[in-house]
């Protein structure tokens, strides 16, 4: 804002200040019912300057009219205040109101209201001091204030006149900046036609190769400080015609290389499969080999239960065997003792049939006396016949008892010791059979454990098949993109042959 505004909204925020100040004036006189005069002279004063404020005229004479207008006002007040214990602390509006000056920016102003203020205390102090003060006149009290209001006025004085500099300044700073702006102005439209040459033959390049002519130049001259601009336009275009051409080649060798990659991917896709399946019908072979030699496992197993079951029960028949033997040793035993017994009793029987014969022969020398006798004698020796006939019949089947018996003795002998060696091999079956067993069992756990590491090769051989299967499609996916990109690349002019090569066929699928 320039000073001359500055100074206007200053002087308006005085002339609000002092129509306030009648207010106040007005209201003291209303509340001690005194007289209107002070309050209409406060109005005359303030009309004048109101008038000339509203009007615009923000001269120096209406600024120090208003400075001089300001104190006027905490004159009334101490007169209306007069004999009151307000009136000294009414002297504090002078020094409010002359601050308030510095609102305009002009030390004249300050200057006028310093002068009103320092006549007023002089004329009243020793014309009417009760207007002033309420002990009445005191010059040492008027020196005081006419020091400090001096004091205020310099500091008043020096800031207004600073902030009149600093406007100026300002309104210097602000007219320079718009000239500058107004040559920064001239400057720009004369750039904008430079730019605007530039971006429109740029703009014309672009347009061409948005149309994929990479052979549009810019034949016309640019500003020196824009020549660059069309070099690097021009080196651009160049670099694009030359990549292009770059990747065009190395499109097609793309081309052939993914083709390349997918026959190879299909060929081994190809013996993956088959490895794959051989695997997976060698998993379903040895996993019933694994399942037969578990099961003959089990059944070595419970034969090695089948045969111990039977050494047990050797082992009981050759205990039986064992006892029968005996038991027949000791029937031979009892047999012998028979014999023996029958022999005795044969000589008992022979000595009978002796003493028998000797009684006949001796009851017939008798004669008829010795006849009882000799038929006693007679039956006594045809038992002693009968028992020596039985007690040789007895002997003869005991003999063959004793032959019999002799015989199964060997027999049981004889079928103790084949029993035992029955139990001897039977227990080498058994060991014969555990080891078969044990061995059987390891070969199953090791066919198992082959089982689950061909099965883990079989899925590896899987993936890898699935994962040829991909590199498959993904070469086949390059061959296109490549063709894709070569027809691309062929739809762009670049000034050598008319275009790019056409694009290359696409890579061969298995």
């Amino acid at each position: 804002m320039e000073l001359t505004g500055i100074r206007r909204n200053g002087a308006l925020a005085l002339i609000i200040i002092a129509w306030l100040c009648v207010i106040v004036i007005g209201g003291i006189g209303f509340y001690d019912h005194g007289s209107w005069h002070p309050t209409a002279i406060a109005a005359a004063a303030t009309l004048i300057p109101s008038y000339l404020v509203y009007s615009g005229r923000i001269d120096a004479t209406t600024r120090m009219l208003l400075g001089g207008t300001l104190p006027v006002y905490p004159a009334i007040m101490l007169f209306q205040a007069a004999g009151s214990s307000l009136q000294m602390d009414i002297h504090m509006l002078f020094f409010a109101l002359l601050a308030a000056i510095v609102v305009m920016c002009d030390w004249r102003a300050i200057v006028t209201g310093t002068a009103i203020i320092a006549l007023h205390h002089l004329g009243t102090n020793f014309l009417m001091p009760a207007w002033v003060f309420p002990d009445g006149a005191d010059l040492p009290r008027v020196i005081l204030h006419a020091v400090i209001v001096l004091i205020e006025a310099a500091v008043l004085i020096q800031v207004s006149l600073q902030l009149e500099r600093m406007i100026e300044r300002q309104a210097a700073a602000r007219r320079e900046a718009e000239r500058l702006e107004q040559d920064a102005a001239i400057t720009r439209e004369a750039i904008a036609a430079k730019q605007t040459l530039v971006i429109g033959a740029l703009g014309e390049g672009l347009k061409a190769m948005a149309r994929n002519d990479l052979t549009a130049r810019i034949d016309q001259p640019f500003p020196p400080e824009y020549e660059q601009l069309r070099a690097d336009y021009h080196g651009a275009l160049e670099g694009m015609r030359s990549s292009l051409d770059k990747i065009s080649g190395v499109a097609t060798r793309i081309d052939e290389s993914a083709g390349d990659v997918s026959h190879a991917s299909n060929d081994m896709a190809d013996r993956t499969e088959r490895q794959s399946a051989t695997l997976h019908d060698t998993v379903s072979t040895i996993r019933s080999v694994s399942d037969s030699i578990s099961e003959t496992a089990n059944r070595a197993v419970e034969a090695r239960h089948v045969l111990d079951a039977a050494q047990g029960e050797a082992e009981k028949s050759s205990g039986i065997v064992e006892r029968a033997r005996e038991a027949m040793t000791n029937i031979e035993s009892s047999a012998r003792e028979i014999d023996q017994i029958i022999a005795v009793i044969d000589a008992l029987s022979f000595q009978t049939n002796l003493l028998a014969l000797n009684a006949g022969v001796e009851a017939a020398r008798v004669g008829e006396a010795g006849k009882g006798f000799a038929v006693v004698a007679s039956e006594v020796r045809a038992l002693a016949q009968r028992s020596a006939e039985a007690a040789q019949d007895i002997k003869t089947k005991i003999g063959t008892s004793n032959e019999q018996i002799s015989l199964g003795v060997s027999v049981v002998s004889e079928t103790s010791e084949t029993l035992e060696r029955i139990t001897a091999r039977i227990l080498q079956i058994s060991e014969f059979v555990a080891t078969i067993a044990g061995s059987v069992e390891s070969q199953a756990t090791k066919l198992r454990e082959v089982n689950s590491t061909v099965g883990a090769l079989d899925g590896i051989t899987q993936q890898n098949a699935a994962m040829v299967e991909e590199t498959s499609a993904a070469a086949r996916s390059l061959a296109e993109q490549s063709r894709t990109l070569a027809q691309e690349i062929s739809l762009f002019r670049l000034g050598q042959a008319g275009s790019v090569k056409a694009a290359p066929k696409l890579a061969r699928a298995a």
